[in-house]
């Protein structure tokens, strides 16, 4: 059972619940108006896109499989050309949204913020229809957030019939933990700066154009700001901008390799990252030397973590700058735990039946290997969007899966539909809307107020008043 929550709690805590609670949702936006969203707590990706982007598209991708088919029957118009350049942005848009699903696949501290926010919406799922169990309801220009009642005296105790789930102090106070330092840049850059850098690094690659950046800085420069720190460290000019990209990642992977709470600093991520950063001169001097060790001994023993298959494609010189670079992880992981403790990845039923899902394919998302595989060699890069497609098919199919991103939904339009700022989704026939009037008079099959006379046996206009 969840522990008791009263109407005790803090109000520092409920200012930080109204202020932040909206804010679940990473996006990248591109100078092509692409908007890409990563809503953390159901894991789904959406890419703004209208019909005419659509055509473009298909456009591109036609041609582009017709010019790898025939490359002298497939005339690129200027046309054509320009359709070309908007898929890699649309491409790079979806890319960096896919990142953000590598990330909470991957490293504790996006998989314990994942569990915080999917907690809160069970909370607040739990708040929200014990209270209309009661026989109460909410008010628009009283209520602007589900767990106000909880502080409004309307009910002096509530206990939940969730299982295991946190309390609602916790809950907000390890969000918080996560949340306060968030946007402090005192550094030169912030935790949000160092979380969307490492995800547009990835888009690049993904995309096949670390060397070119179809995308430019999205929405001002949290997007590179963390990667400029970290190039300003270089005394060697003459690495690759393609390996550059890699350790800036690395040194991203192994900075989020722990999570905040009560007992943490928020920032400890931007803490490992400056001090791995410290390290560059010393860590290129590694990969020089592994370089040619490699080289001068083409015959030595492989990692075995490294896909040999990929591999087998590379040239003499790539073959050796690979190696390096693998034995280089091992190094930076070293340095990385002298430095701070690590935390244990997140036990959770969700993520292990998505990582046991990869794991069938040969894919161990945990393991500091991957993410070098992935990157390194193209015929990995569509190893996050299987995993993507594999969580599309659950939520297409009637599970466990499906029935619990659709609750975390209809939970998160219940948020916009009493908040005055935020349209909220009413179903097939009325879309997205302001205005609660039509949300609460709709009696269209799978909307959100026939969700609610399901849940509750009562018609959502008794359910939302008007003052």
């Amino acid at each position: 059972m969840c522990s008791k929550v009263t109407n005790g709690i803090s109000s520092e805590l409920l200012d930080f619940y109204r202020g932040e609670v909206l804010n679940g949702i990473l996006y990248a936006q591109s100078d092509y108006d692409f908007k890409g969203a990563f809503f953390i707590e159901t894991l789904d990706i959406e890419v703004d896109t209208t019909d005419d982007d659509l055509e473009k598209i298909e456009r591109a991708i036609d041609f582009l499989y017709a010019r790898k088919i025939d490359k002298e029957k497939a005339v690129l118009s200027d046309d054509l050309q320009l359709c070309i350049e908007f898929y890699y942005k649309y491409m790079q848009s979806r890319n960096h949204e896919l990142a953000h699903l590598y990330q909470v696949i991957s490293l504790p501290y996006f998989q314990f913020y994942w569990f915080y926010r999917t907690e809160l919406i069970r909370l607040e799922a739990a708040v929200m229809l014990k209270h209309f169990e009661n026989g109460g309801n909410y008010i628009f220009g009283k209520h602007e957030y589900l767990l106000d009642i909880v502080d409004s005296g309307e009910f002096s105790e509530f206990s939940s019939s969730i299982n295991e789930c946190l309390s609602i102090n916790e809950c907000l106070s390890n969000l918080r933990a996560y949340l306060d330092d968030f946007h402090k840049s005192d550094k030169g850059f912030s935790l949000h700066d160092l979380i969307e850098g490492m995800a547009h690094v990835i888009s690049l690659f993904l995309s096949d154009t670390p060397d070119v950046d179809y995308l430019g800085i999205e929405v001002g420069e949290k997007y590179t700001v963390a990667f400029d720190y970290f190039n300003s460290k270089f005394s060697d000019a003459n690495l690759e901008l393609r390996w550059k990209q890699l350790l800036f990642l690395y040194y991203c992977y192994f900075s989020f390799q722990t999570y905040p709470n009560n007992g943490f600093e928020s920032n400890k991520p931007v803490d490992m990252f400056i001090f791995l950063c410290e390290k560059i001169d010393s860590h290129i001097e590694v990969l020089k030397n592994n370089k040619r060790k490699y080289s001068s001994k083409p015959g030595h023993d492989l990692n075995p973590a490294i896909d040999t298959e990929g591999l087998s494609h590379a040239n003499k010189e790539q073959r050796s700058s690979i190696l390096s670079f693998f034995d280089l992880i091992d190094v930076i992981e070293a340095e990385a735990r002298e430095k701070f403790e690590f935390s244990e990845s997140l036990d959770h039923p969700k993520i292990r039946s998505l990582l046991s899902w990869s794991e069938q394919g040969g894919i161990l998302w945990e393991n500091k290997y991957t993410l070098a595989n992935m990157l390194i060699f193209p015929s990995n890069y569509q190893w996050i969007e299987s995993l993507y497609e594999y969580l599309m098919r659950e939520k297409g199919d009637e599970n466990a899966h499906s029935n619990e991103v659709e609750f975390y939904n209809f939970i998160m339009q219940c948020r916009k539909l009493i908040n005055p700022m935020e349209d909220a989704y009413c179903c097939s026939v009325h879309h997205y809307t302001s205005k609660s009037s039509v949300i609460l008079n709709c009696a269209t099959r799978g909307g959100l107020s026939y969700f609610l006379k399901g849940l509750t046996e009562r018609n959502s206009i008794d359910l939302f008043l008007y003052e």
